[in-house]
């Protein structure tokens, strides 16, 4: 991974609860493939989702665990 193709924000009150980032391909590389979306990273999902929907945050789908991706 190059680190100078990318660019990215951290957000969220008291530590990055999400990252966006964007990645620049290089001249004449296919989109064909290319992994795309948003990222949150948190310790517990399950208290965080808790923890922002008392603060009125609302919610599509309730969070679940899903196999890691190497």
């Amino acid at each position: 991974m190059d680190a100078r193709r990318y660019r990215w924000v951290e957000l969220g009150p008291d530590e990055p609860l999400a990252k966006v980032g964007l990645r620049e391909l290089p001249e004449g590389e296919s989109k064909v493939g290319v992994v795309t979306g948003i990222v949150c990273e948190t310790d517990d999902i399950f208290n965080l989702h808790e923890r922002l929907s008392r603060q009125g945050v609302r919610f599509t789908r309730e969070p679940s665990k899903t196999p890691r991706v190497a």
